[in-house]
């Protein structure tokens, strides 16, 4: 347990993130994929990345960390039946079955008490009607997976939700497919996978609503590669300096535009954000950014921003509890099969703190401009309400004990102390 306090005044400060979770990920198992070997800078030391390593490691990857490098290379197809265990990882669980597919492994996936908790159908089900051999039990993990690496369909997928893991599945698998793959969007996600398709030659046709992808096309994935700062991380500090009214530049982070909805609300809601040195680094837009002190005001998030924003939703809740007026997310049901339904667990931890929040079907409302007071708060074992009740912490009066804090581990282990840092005395052992 931690306690988090509004600690001393800061006037400036500096922030470098560590290495993008997505991107992490899909470089790890776009690898196991290929014939090649890749060494990776900057790779995520998240435990959700950790998992994603020790599953590609059992499908057969040999795998070499060193000097805060990663080397991914082909080593000995494993013999018989492999368990793989995504921890907490959702985005692992969702994609691993394609590469263990594609890779001729029979396999199960497992996951921990709260993954397994999680909606899987949505990425098993159009797998399946696409050709793979893939089932789960009553639409959670356990998966089970029958190697299936020669589809030859061609196949119309029509997205119901705009969700990136879902996408990134069935594109992965359309590596391996003879035919035609066609996926049609409701609204534009995250595209870190086609990104990095398109960087390592894949050729795919994609518009603002749809994405072709025809014939088979195995990337070699060789040589450099290096990971951009994860911007979800760098969100945290951004809503800090807001809170806290202090000055800040962020170095070296992702600015993919399907990433960093949060900024577009943000500037929406009045902040003062400046990005400069910006750059493709492998394929992906990286820069720096600068935010200023700022007075918000209260915004309605809607459909066209939440799918860009969608990790930092929780977070525009906490900045909607500053703001003069009131805040409104509306169509994010999708924060409901999180870690945890992040929706219900903003709102209960926000009220606790004496935010004036509702939650209502897909989304909240926020009425700003309440003194929030510091109390004891459990964050469902949610990495991320645990950091934005973090941030919300430093704008209250008195202390906040935050009592299942350890689980930042998942998708940050050094946030607390990089909060610390830049809000020095603001960060405490209860």
């Amino acid at each position: 347990m931690l306690t988090i306090s509004k600690g001393y005044d800061v006037k400036n400060a500096e922030y470098i993130p560590a290495g993008d979770k997505s991107i992490s990920h899909r470089i790890a198992m776009l690898a196991a994929m290929s014939k090649g070997s890749v060494m990776i800078r900057n790779f995520s030391q998240a435990k959700d990345c950790e998992s994603t390593l020790k599953c590609i490691e059992a499908l057969g990857c040999r795998i070499e960390q060193k000097n805060g490098l990663v080397e991914i290379s082909q080593g000995k197809t494993p013999e018989g039946k492999v368990l793989l265990d995504c921890g907490n990882s959702g985005t692992t669980a969702r994609l691993i079955g394609v590469v263990a597919s594609f890779l001729g492994i029979e396999s199960t996936i497992v996951g921990d008490n709260s993954l397994s908790q999680r909606p899987m159908n949505r990425v098993v089900d159009p797998l399946q009607k696409f050709g793979i051999n893939i089932k789960s039990r009553k639409g959670k993990l356990p998966i089970e997976v029958i190697p299936c690496n020669n589809l030859s369909a061609n196949f119309n997928f029509d997205m119901e939700i705009a969700s990136a893991q879902v996408k990134s599945a069935m594109l992965l698998a359309g590596l391996f497919n003879k035919g035609r793959l066609t996926i049609t969007q409701p609204a534009q996600s995250r595209d870190h996978t086609e990104v990095m398709l398109k960087n390592y030659g894949v050729d795919l046709d994609v518009q603002n609503s749809y994405i072709i992808m025809e014939g088979v096309q195995i990337p070699e994935v060789s040589g450099e590669y290096e990971v951009c700062g994860d911007f979800s991380s760098a969100a945290f500090m951004i809503a800090a300096a807001l809170v806290r009214g202090f000055e800040l530049t962020i170095k070296r982070v992702g600015l993919n535009p399907t990433r960093v909805g949060f900024l577009d609300i943000l500037t929406k809601m009045g902040a003062k954000i400046e990005r400069y040195n910006v750059k493709k680094v492998d394929g992906e837009l990286t820069g720096n950014i600068k935010v200023f002190p700022s007075k918000l005001v209260g915004v309605t998030v809607s459909k066209e921003l939440v799918a860009n924003a969608i990790d930092e939703l929780p977070l525009v809740a906490v900045l909607g509890a500053f703001a003069e007026g009131t805040t409104k997310v509306i169509d994010a049901k999708e924060l409901r099969y999180k870690e945890s339904d992040r929706i219900k667990s903003t709102v209960t931890n926000l009220s606790k703190l004496g935010a004036d929040i509702e939650e209502i079907g897909d989304g909240f409302t926020v009425k700003g401009i309440t003194q929030l007071k510091g109390t004891t708060l459990n964050c469902h074992k949610d990495h991320r309400i645990i950091m934005s009740m973090a941030v919300a912490a430093l704008g209250s009066l008195g202390e906040t004990k935050i009592e299942d804090s350890k689980w930042v581990n998942i998708s940050n282990s050094q946030f607390f102390e990089e909060l610390k840092k830049m809000v020095p005395g603001s960060v405490t052992k209860a």
